[in-house]
């Protein structure tokens, strides 16, 4: 391009002091011609360029306001004390750092080295996480809400205790009975303690397919004993 712009100097200053029709005839109008557009295709090229740099800049904009409210998520959820699965963390990371590539990105070409492939995918598995990181903060409640339902049957567990003593005594031995619902009690226990793990261990799906399972589907036949 400078020497481009050198030549085109080159012609115009031999034009300008051109004196005779003879030395208009020996200026290189054609080819001054040709450099004038090559010129100006290089300006056009340098504009879209430029243009598609701001524009990218401008939409990771957006997508780094997105990115800031899922961890806002996942910070709750630490909060919480709810293990956030590992693979949802390495996706953070690696947006962050593609975010980052793009934001300190200053010509066409150091855009063009960034994989946005793999920025479309890390982009669809956030939207994945963010339903699994909704279906998380769910689970402090719904361990509160297991842990009064625990209390509540051990409650009916010492109530059985005594009534299955008490008619043990005068000769009525329903103790079958109550070691069926301790039982079915302790069954309950365990799950919620597996459950917790899971969730401890990152399963989150899991947990909460344990909890539905064995816990809030055994419930009903707990009640019968």
């Amino acid at each position: 391009i400078k020497q481009k712009i050198e030549k085109l100097k080159a012609i115009v200053e031999a034009a300008k002091n051109a004196t005779t029709m003879e030395d208009m005839q020996n200026v290189e109008m054609s080819e001054m011609g040709d450099i004038m557009q090559s010129l100006d295709e290089f300006r056009r090229e340098v504009v879209e360029k430029q243009q598609r740099l701001d524009g990218m800049k401008r939409g990771m904009r957006g997508m780094e306001q997105g990115l800031k409210m899922f961890k806002g998520q996942v910070a709750r959820l630490a909060k919480s004390k709810v293990a956030v699965p590992a693979d949802v963390m390495e996706n953070i990371a690696k947006l962050e750092a593609i975010i980052a590539q793009v934001k300190t990105a200053k010509t066409s070409e150091e855009i063009d080295a960034i994989d946005f492939e793999s920025l479309q995918d890390l982009m669809q598995n956030m939207d994945e996480s963010r339903q699994k990181l909704e279906q998380l903060t769910r689970w402090p409640q719904t361990l509160k809400d297991i842990n009064r339902q625990l209390t509540q049957l051990q409650r009916e567990q010492k109530r059985a205790k005594s009534i299955a003593d008490r008619l043990g005594k005068k000769g009525l031995d329903v103790q079958d009975l109550y070691t069926a619902f301790a039982d079915a009690v302790n069954k309950l226990k365990s799950v919620r303690d597996s459950a917790v793990e899971k969730m401890a261990a990152g399963d989150g799906e899991g947990a909460f397919e344990l909890i539905e399972n064995d816990f809030f589907g055994q419930m009903e036949d707990v009640w019968q004993h």
